[in-house]
Formats: C-alpha cells, sequence, structure tokens
C-alpha cells in the first residue's frame, strides 16, 4: 500500500483510521513512534540495498582512497 491512499480505497486502512480516531493522545503517541520506527527500519534497509548494490557495481571501489585523499588535504584540527 502506498502512501497517499484516501481509507476509502482500502478496507484495512478504512479500520485502522477509524480505530486511530478513538484511542487517547498517549496510546497515539505510542503508535505515533511505533510508525516513525516502521518508516526507520524501511529506510535503512532501502540504504543498505543501494549500498549492496553499489558494491555489485564496483562503485565503491575507490571509497576509501578518496577519503584518504580527503582527510590529507583537509587534516582534522
Amino acid at each position: 500500500m502506498s502512501a497517499g491512499v484516501p481509507p476509502s480505497s482500502s478496507p484495512l486502512l478504512a479500520e485502522v483510521t477509524e480505530r486511530l480516531s478513538k484511542v487517547e493522545q498517549d496510546e497515539l503517541d505510542a503508535v505515533n513512534r511505533f510508525l516513525k520506527k516502521l518508516e526507520m527500519l524501511r529506510l535503512r534497509r532501502s540504504i543498505g540495498q543501494a549500498v549492496d548494490e553499489a558494491y555489485a557495481a564496483d562503485l565503491m571501489s575507490n571509497v576509501d582512497e578518496s577519503i584518504r585523499e580527503f582527510r590529507e588535504r583537509h587534516p582534522y584540527r
């Protein structure tokens, strides 16, 4: 299910929306924290896949060398 889908287009989304409209503020805060964690995990998985694909395409082979050169030109103070 993609984001932005109106509740009427999915029975499950409509049910969840209805149930959320009836919860107390502290419960809603807990649901919000859970959804943020879910979003973070999804983002982490996406980043991991992108890094794996970059390694597979040999796009990461010069990263260590580039970092080393950058640090030589811009030493920590």
